[in-house]
């Protein structure tokens, strides 16, 4: 009986290896589906997200992104969403998102408008997907994350980033580039 049992596990093991690493996620296929109908804010007033960052002590993740972005969506759909589905990042970031479109303005944290390229610049942005990491004054906390390159292993880099970033903004302290994972952006 033994026998047979570790013969049958031994035997589903590849097919469980081959499984998409999605496959694993502690969301069912319901709650997945369901992290589909989240939206992520789009700033446009960087002074009012400024107030509640600072209100709530944490950082915010900027997502640049655009409409011809395939790369977008499916960080938006595979990881982003399903982390504000999930609750468990409610207490830790802001999740936010900044579309650039030609000749979009948005209101800078000094109340002063500021085209969407040229905020994007503020952080040398040169691609999108990008996600910054901020504080209430702009101020970058954690490493940028350019593009989504190891899609397996980019939840954990995410989840690294945003603790990164929390933990700067809690204790008060300021991002050192020296600090950045290799994996990630100055």
């Amino acid at each position: 009986m033994m026998k047979a049992l570790f013969r049958t596990l031994f035997l589903l093991l590849p097919l469980a290896a081959a499984l998409p690493a999605a496959a694993w996620s502690d969301m069912d296929a319901d709650a997945q589906n369901d992290a589909s109908a989240v939206v992520i804010p789009e700033i446009a007033d960087l002074r009012a997200e400024a107030t509640l960052a600072r209100k709530q002590r944490l950082p915010i993740l900027v997502m640049f992104s655009s409409d011809y972005c395939p790369y977008c969506t499916a960080m938006k759909n595979d990881f982003l969403k399903p982390m504000m589905y999930s609750g468990d990042y409610d207490r830790k970031i802001l999740f936010r998102m900044v579309k650039l479109t030609a000749g979009k303005s948005i209101v800078d944290f000094d109340g002063n408008p500021v085209n969407v390229y040229e905020f994007a610049e503020r952080y040398k942005v040169r691609v999108t997907p990008t996600l910054v990491f901020i504080d209430f004054q702009g101020k970058a906390m954690a490493p940028k994350m350019v593009g989504m390159t190891t899609p397996d292993f980019f939840g954990g880099y995410l989840d690294d980033a945003i603790t990164t970033a929390y933990d700067h903004v809690r204790n008060g302290s300021t991002f050192a580039c020296g600090e950045a994972h290799t994996r990630l952006t100055c």
